[in-house]
């Protein structure tokens, strides 16, 4: 991934990163509607294996993309939102929280006292994990990371695990898939959905300098950010 310095190379990223999602959803739910040598049946378990992939691809692409333009504002750990300073501080607070050692747990704590006042040391690949699969729990927490309400996404979270991330399963473990054309475009379709959410809000997140406490947006004149 290029190095992300402004919001219109973040923007660029995003749109690339969507852009050919979208032309390869496109593509297989063309294929779905017309005759061809491969059946439909194989041509739709290939793509509710791809819809889920885009899936996972795309929020683990664009967060990260996000983390990194964020790292790039040179913002003090002290004027971030509490996500983004707990991803900068992260390996620190680990040591704090769960040292057995007082020592341990007083030099990490030193060590961030100092830090709160320096710029924020935030690299997206370090900080973003899908783990296994990107149920909507996993989502969440990707969300919380980066300070983003889950709030409309909460009625997407059943089809999240109940559709997309079940029939990759199905694929993936080789079992029987019982999709139709018609249900296949609907996930394709429900797929895209999500991801240009998820692109919309980090573009307006990252415009609004959403990342930065309220009280600094608004001396630095961003009158729109939010906590």
């Amino acid at each position: 991934m290029k190095q992300i310095r402004t919001l219109t190379d973040l923007q660029t990223v995003l749109d690339e990163e969507f852009g050919w999602r979208l032309k390869e959803i496109a593509e297989l739910k063309s294929a779905v509607r017309r005759p061809q040598p491969i059946s439909e049946s194989t041509v739709i378990r290939a793509g509710a294996a791809l819809a889920y992939a885009h899936w996972e691809g795309f929020v683990k692409a664009a967060s990260t993309a996000y983390i990194d333009y964020v790292g790039c504002t040179r913002t003090a750990n002290c004027d971030l939102t509490t996500p983004f300073a707990v991803l900068s501080l992260n390996s620190k607070l680990k040591i704090m929280t769960e040292a057995d050692s007082p020592d341990l747990a007083g030099n990490a704590f030193e060590f961030i006292r100092k830090e709160m006042n320096q710029q924020a040391r935030l690299v997206g690949k370090n900080a973003i994990s899908t783990g296994s699969n990107l149920s909507s729990t996993v989502f969440k927490q990707i969300l919380g990371a980066v300070g983003i309400s889950i709030a409309r996404y909460e009625t997407r979270f059943t089809f999240i695990d109940k559709t997309l991330l079940k029939n990759r399963h199905a694929v993936a473990h080789g079992d029987s898939l019982v999709l139709d054309r018609y249900g296949w475009i609907t996930v394709a379709d429900e797929t895209l959905t999500l991801l240009r959410w998820v692109k919309t809000d980090i573009e307006n997140a990252a415009s609004t300098s959403a990342f930065r406490r309220a009280d600094i947006s608004q001396a630095l004149g961003s009158p729109t950010a939010r906590n």
